[in-house]
């Protein structure tokens, strides 16, 4: 309202008020825009313990709108509860197969069964895959699952909420690269002085068919080059468990391109990378000094 009591329409849609969150209530938007033409905005305010609590309203500079206002919680003894867990996870990627699978309790808060058939609907990022996006509990246990599916490695974030319930539960789910399908191999871009000390940086990075990093391989790795004339160091490798990647360097004191090769495990990679290294200008260039017995 003005400052004489008349409701205020908000001529433009940058106009809001700011909801500051209280410890014990959850309040969601906590910024209420205003529509032009309308006095009004409003926010939603839930909470899961008994009590009251006091509600303020803020500008967008922190000064106070109109009095506090108090929202009052209830005890409710027939709110239902919803509890999630994996009960199968880190599985591995697929396209086709659903390997994870996320279960459901719900009970009443005094500990006893909700009547069977309550539905449980699950929400997730869109690299999630579900067998069914809800499900029923069924009367004996107060249960029900879902598989998921992923092409995408790494931790996701599972929703779940009751029909008609506000609370939202969650749980992460894990997903593991597939098997080694391809390798890429990447040098530094550019070229290095043929010195014997300025070195191309070679990394071999695996990946499975969905072009996640695999980083479960103890596997060995032989590098080469050709012509020759170039140092590989080191020239054997092995993956550790949790890093997808191995990297050695490359000198040369000739001021040539190679070819370099990666073989894994004795299988030697298809794809090769070229590297070059330039003679250094003059001042760049290597010397030798030395001063010889005697005097004259």
């Amino acid at each position: 309202r003005d400052a004489y009591g008349n409701p205020y329409t908000a001529t433009t849609t940058s106009s809001y008020v700011l909801f500051p969150q209280v410890s014990g209530v959850t309040i969601d938007p906590v910024r209420g825009e205003f529509v032009p033409g309308s006095a009004t905005t409003s926010t939603r305010i839930t909470s899961e313990l008994e009590g009251s609590y006091s509600i303020t309203a803020t500008s967008g500079t922190g000064a106070p709108i109109g009095q506090p206002q108090l929202a009052t919680f209830v005890e409710s003894p027939d709110l239902a509860r919803l509890a999630l867990e994996m009960i199968d996870d880190n599985k591995m990627v697929s396209a086709t197969a659903k390997n994870n699978k996320v279960r459901a309790t719900v009970v009443m808060k005094d500990g006893s069964l909700v009547p069977e058939g309550t539905l449980v609907n699950f929400e997730a990022d869109s690299d999630i895959v579900f067998s069914a996006t809800s499900c029923q509990t069924v009367g004996e246990t107060g249960q029900c699952e879902v598989t998921l599916g992923s092409t995408v490695a790494g931790t996701h974030r599972i929703s779940a909420r009751l029909e008609g319930g506000l609370s939202i539960m969650n749980v992460n789910t894990t997903f593991m690269a597939g098997f080694v399908h391809f390798s890429i191999l990447t040098p530094f871009e550019g070229d290095r002085l043929a010195n014997g000390v300025d070195a191309h940086r070679v990394t071999l990075t695996l990946y499975d068919d969905y072009g996640n990093p695999y980083n479960r391989s103890e596997s060995s790795v032989l590098f080469s080059s050709s012509p020759n004339g170039a140092t590989i160091h080191p020239s054997t490798l092995n993956f550790v468990m949790g890093n997808p990647s191995v990297s050695t360097h490359i000198t040369s004191e000739q001021a040539v391109s190679y070819i370099v090769r990666a073989s894994v495990t004795g299988v030697t990679l298809e794809r090769t990378e070229t590297v070059s290294f330039v003679a250094p200008s003059a001042d760049e260039s290597r010397s030798t000094f030395s001063v010889n017995d005697g005097s004259k």
